[in-house]
């Protein structure tokens, strides 16, 4: 028995099953419930697509036609096998039901997408180009050795550094000339065209055979279930999630200074290689994380250990590294024991990696470090971001959307028209949100790390919608003036962004040290610093502009830190803060330059050695 018959069989017991639950229920027509064994098959039409960070939920329509009320077989495929089968959900219109949902996989011929299909043509289509310049090169080679070959061989008793022999042959010296030269030049023309050629069809070799690396030789088709109540047909929807598919953010803001105002731009750079091409349709994009699960973490216990154990936990972790995967010991010495995938308690050893000791056990949770394969996306290999994502066998694979700095927004957006988008791994960029923001600009100089004069602006964002972590392209007018990256930020919060230095607002800075010591009977030492500014603008109108400056700071009753305040002209803020941080709030007028004299001390016993250490936890967050 096949098993097509089997699964007719199979039907028919349902079908019964069927029209007992149905009519136990109520759902009944006026039309006699039967079995239609003759199966639909059909790939259905891709009418929605939503990306998640790792997934994407694809949305396939298909109408049933009209015929005898029963038990109808649909067959949807063929599909990746790599769709997720717990995920498939089947909806239909009025009078339609599903009854049963079956997955079947077979193997046999890959099932070739559009794109390497495409790249496929093209190999072929530069291959033969190479082919033709191959054979042009080939004849001029040969037209070069048959021109050669006329001259009359040298004797074997004359002078081998003469290559023609003038006395012999002179009428056909210049047509041979003439011919070897031409032959010559052409080639020469020849070569550039010929490495361009050889180097597209290497190209189009290492593009073909990412995208056939990706490719399942398997296939799947969703066997459904269908119970046509009133046999007048329908449409029915069938949805999966399917993996290799993800998407994050990048923005590209214009900011117009006359005006005070900035256009950002949202996109949405979605990569897939699922197997299947995506039609022109509407695409969403989801901060949603299906793929980590609705499960609630837990807590395992905390064991401390005696030291005496030290050498005995030793032997064991090198024990428990032993059932850990080849690539997930190499990970973990690439990352340097950073990588946050398993839960429970970590033991060092000696050589950086650190292994999970949870009562004898391992167990893994999904990673919140990310990393990136560079053939598919481009990018350096393994090079740490927070939008990079490694498999569990340790291959680096696309960007993803960064997780863990969307501050549990959950939000979904759509593109703003219906895109298609290949299966080619490509990135393929969607437009989803347009802004108009008002800002306010501010110029900022920390001369003692730069004497050049910063430009940032700050804009209220407006709206429902937050703004996810991601890449940003700030032009200035025609300038391109860089990239940069957006926060996570909410509505009614600030977006700020930095547009790169002033040229037309200067500052020069000069620092004198010296020592001096003070007392007759209570000897101490001053370590004195005078700093001068001269800040000159060189715009139209007047700008203003904060300067950051600091002075240590100390606990010991032993040091004191002063201000000379009768030789300063211009006294900061933050003389009475606690952790040194000064700055001036400076408007300067055109061709008016401002002059700054700052001068503090350092009051030391001669016996105490003074050690500067910088102190980034007295500075607040994000600074």
């Amino acid at each position: 028995m096949n098993i097509r018959n089997r699964n007719r069989i199979l039907y028919a017991l349902v079908a019964s099953l069927a029209s007992f639950y149905f009519s136990s229920l109520g759902i009944t027509s006026d039309a006699s419930i039967g079995v239609i064994s003759t199966p639909v098959a059909a790939i259905g039409e891709v009418t929605s697509v939503t990306l998640y960070s790792l997934q994407a939920r694809v949305e396939r329509t298909l109408g049933i036609a009209a015929g005898e009320a029963g038990l109808r077989e649909v067959v949807l495929g063929p599909l990746p096998a790599s769709i997720i089968d717990s995920s498939i959900q089947v909806e239909g219109t009025e009078g339609l039901v599903s009854v049963s949902v079956q997955v079947q996989r077979s193997s046999g011929d890959p099932v070739e997408s559009a794109g390497v299909k495409e790249k496929r043509a093209k190999l072929q289509e530069l291959e033969q180009s190479l082919l033709r310049l191959q054979r042009e090169d080939q004849s001029l080679e040969e037209l070069r050795s048959r021109f050669a070959s006329i001259l009359p061989k040298r004797p074997e008793n004359k002078d081998t550094s003469v290559i023609i022999d003038l006395d012999a042959w002179q009428g056909l010296l210049d047509m041979v000339k003439q011919g070897m030269q031409g032959a010559a030049t052409s080639r020469v023309g020849l070569a550039p065209r010929l490495r361009e050629a050889q180097e597209k069809v290497q190209q189009a070799h290492r593009s073909l055979e990412n995208l056939l690396q990706q490719r399942d030789r398997a296939r799947a088709e969703v066997v459904v279930g269908l119970q046509d109540r009133t046999g007048d047909g329908g449409v029915i929807r069938v949805s999966y999630l399917i993996p290799q598919a993800s998407w994050y953010p990048h923005y590209e803001v214009d900011v117009d200074i006359a005006s005070g105002t900035l256009q950002l731009r949202a996109f949405a750079i979605v990569r897939q290689l699922t197997g299947e091409d995506w039609p022109e349709v509407s695409v969403s994009f989801s901060t949603s994380t299906p793929e980590l699960g609705s499960g609630i973490p837990e807590l395992a216990a905390i064991r401390l250990e005696r030291s005496r154990y030290e050498e005995l936990n030793r032997r064991a972790r090198a024990e428990d590294r032993r059932y850990l995967p080849e690539a997930s010991r190499g990970l973990y010495k690439q990352v340097g024991g950073r990588l946050d995938s398993y839960t429970g308690i970590f033991d060092s050893d000696d050589d950086g990696v650190e292994v999970l000791r949870d009562r004898g056990t391992l167990r893994q949770r999904p990673s919140s470090i990310r990393y990136a394969e560079s053939v598919v996306a481009g990018l350096p290999a393994l090079e740490k971001a927070s939008n990079l994502q490694v498999d569990k066998l340790g291959r680096m694979v696309m960007p993803v959307l960064p997780i863990e700095s969307n501050r549990g927004f959950l939000r979904t957006f759509t593109s703003v028209k219906p895109e298609q988008i290949p299966s080619d791994g490509e990135p393929h960029r969607l437009l989803y949100a347009i802004k108009n923001l008002e800002f306010e600009e501010e110029r900022i100089c920390v001369g003692e790390a730069n004497t050049a004069v910063f430009r940032r602006i700050t804009a209220l964002l407006h709206g429902s919608d937050p703004l996810l972590e991601g890449s940003v392209a700030v032009f200035l007018g025609e300038d391109y003036l860089g990239r940069s990256t957006i926060k996570t930020t909410a509505p009614s919060e600030e977006l700020t962004l930095d547009l790169g230095v002033d040229g037309q607002v200067t500052v020069e800075r000069i620092q004198r040290e010296s020592e001096e010591k003070i007392g007759i009977f209570s000897k101490a030492i001053h370590y004195r610093t005078d700093l001068e500014m001269t800040i000159e603008n060189f715009h139209s109108e007047p700008v203003s502009i904060l300067l950051r400056e600091r002075i240590p700071f100390t606990e010991s009753k032993q040091l004191k830190v002063r201000v000379d305040r009768s030789a300063t002209t211009h006294l900061p803020e933050g003389l009475e803060s606690d952790d040194g941080l000064l700055s001036w709030q400076l408007t300067v007028l055109p061709g008016e330059p401002i002059n700054l004299r700052f001068v503090w001390w350092i009051e030391a016993p001669p016996d105490v050695r003074l050690t500067r250490r910088e102190a980034p936890e007295r500075l607040g967050e994000g600074e």
